[in-house]
């Protein structure tokens, strides 16, 4: 509750002293992330089923189902979509840089500016978006609270998405990963 009333709080101030914010400023939600696969030695290739596993026809739960994975049946995880429903919110505190994805080029941020949390992607980095811009640094935010360079306000909530091809053919979405081995390339 504490956490929903210091969100909202935070929103109201943010609303209240930028007016003139542009609809580039928020991120678009929900956010896909197409092709990602959200933690370090993550891997889509072969995987072994740990358990009867419900493929749908799309990556949505209301989705209907097409097939069913059984338990130690060997599958391809094909590709995979990360699907981020609500941003975490980060006010800047002290002045920091953040690298722009995908570039060698880092963006100034000054205290009072707000970047959104897409998502964690692996080794302690993370997704933001910044005004239209997306930036990917090693940031390792984890938890709600005051750190050196920033107050975080609220963790990003998002779901990760596996297409898996079955040896008969048969393709389908899930979101329950945990019934999959082999999906770290690490283990």
């Amino acid at each position: 509750m504490k956490s929903n009333l210091s969100h909202i709080a935070f929103l109201l101030v943010i609303i209240g002293s930028s007016l003139s914010a542009t609809a580039s400023d928020l991120p678009p939600l929900p956010y896909y992330d197409h092709g990602a696969c959200p933690f370090e030695c993550c891997t889509y290739r072969a995987w072994t089923a740990t358990a009867d596993t419900p493929l749908q026809k799309d990556y949505a739960a209301s989705s209907p189902v097409v097939s069913v994975v059984k338990a130690g049946e060997e599958v391809q995880g094909v590709t995979g979509v990360v699907v981020t429903t609500k941003a975490g919110i980060v006010r800047i505190t002290k002045e920091i840089s953040l690298a722009r994805e995908n570039s060698e080029q880092e963006v100034k941020l000054k205290p009072g500016d707000v970047i959104y949390n897409l998502r964690y992607i692996g080794e302690g980095y993370d997704k933001f978006w910044y005004k239209g811009i997306f930036l990917v640094d090693q940031t390792t935010i984890t938890k709600i609270g005051k750190d050196k360079y920033w107050d975080v306000i609220d963790l990003p909530e998002w779901i990760w998405w596996a297409k898996i091809k079955r040896p008969n053919g048969e393709v389908g979405w899930t979101d329950k990963l945990d019934h999959f081995a082999h999906i770290d390339a690490c283990e």
